[in-house]
């Protein structure tokens, strides 16, 4: 059969593959649980990102393969039905394992904008979301002003700063990764309408093979059915002409004996 060795391979790989994407899915849920909890890693949204463009790229290669597959020719029809079946069992496994992924990377991106709509609540309530440094937005700070002395007022003056330029910028980053988590999204959303597409597209060739297997067997049955009754007729024609035969033979055995004495007298 053609590419037997290739496809024996790939019949390995694409599970394994599938099975990668359902652990990278399950790291994507167990990361969206710590999002915006003290126990979320500092570099959460980078780690997102980049479980999700492995991903991606899994999925693709997964696809080509399981196309690779349904090109490939299994040497009789029966074989070739076989493969088909295979390769729609692998679409469809794909199909639900891409749909996991692609509801937790909405889920991620959802979190993700709740955690910025906080932090922004926040840096609003704190007054950071006006002008930066500015002596009237330090609430306590001013509050105070006339208990401390110029050096502390300072320091303190000083502290808030940093606060306000350490939370600005981790807003500004988590807006840009919500930003780059939406593209990626989108992206997710197009590979699992392509899966889908191909799920279709491949059952409607096992569909047709099938048709038309069933037509040749009927094909088949059919001719065989005629083969029976030709035979049958023949037999019965063979019967009758051996009979005819006989008869002819009797009848000239009796004419025979007839005749002869008569012809000697």
């Amino acid at each position: 059969r053609d590419g037997d060795s290739e496809y024996l391979r790939l019949s390995k790989q694409i599970p394994n593959n599938i099975l990668n994407i359902n652990k990278n899915t399950r790291a994507l849920q167990k990361l969206t649980t710590l999002i915006g909890t003290p126990k979320e890693p500092k570099n959460s949204t980078h780690q997102v990102r980049g479980i999700i463009d492995d991903t991606k790229q899994l999925i693709k290669i997964t696809k080509g393969m399981i196309e690779q597959i349904g090109n490939m020719d299994g040497g009789n029809s029966t074989e070739t039905r076989n493969r088909r079946q295979e390769q729609r069992k692998y679409n469809l496994d794909l199909e639900e394992t891409v749909r996991s992924f692609q509801k937790s990377v909405d889920d991620v991106v959802a979190q993700e904008e709740r955690c910025l709509s906080r932090e922004r609540a926040e840096s609003s309530r704190m007054g950071l979301g006006g002008n930066r440094g500015d002596k009237n937005d330090f609430g306590s700070y001013n509050d105070s002003a006339s208990l401390i002395d110029d050096d502390e007022r300072q320091q303190q003056e000083q502290m808030y700063a940093q606060d306000v330029s350490l939370r600005t910028a981790f807003i500004q980053e988590r807006e840009q990764g919500v930003k780059e988590l939406h593209s990626q999204m989108e992206q997710v959303h197009d590979i699992f309408q392509d899966v889908a597409a191909l799920v279709q597209d491949q059952g409607e060739v096992l569909e047709n093979i099938e048709a038309s297997m069933q037509t040749t067997y009927d094909r088949v049955d059919q001719g065989v059915t005629e083969l029976t009754h030709a035979s049958r007729y023949q037999k019965s024609a063979r019967n009758k002409a051996m009979c005819l035969l006989v008869i002819v033979v009797i009848v000239a055995g009796i004419l025979a004996a007839i005749l002869v004495p008569t012809l000697k007298k």
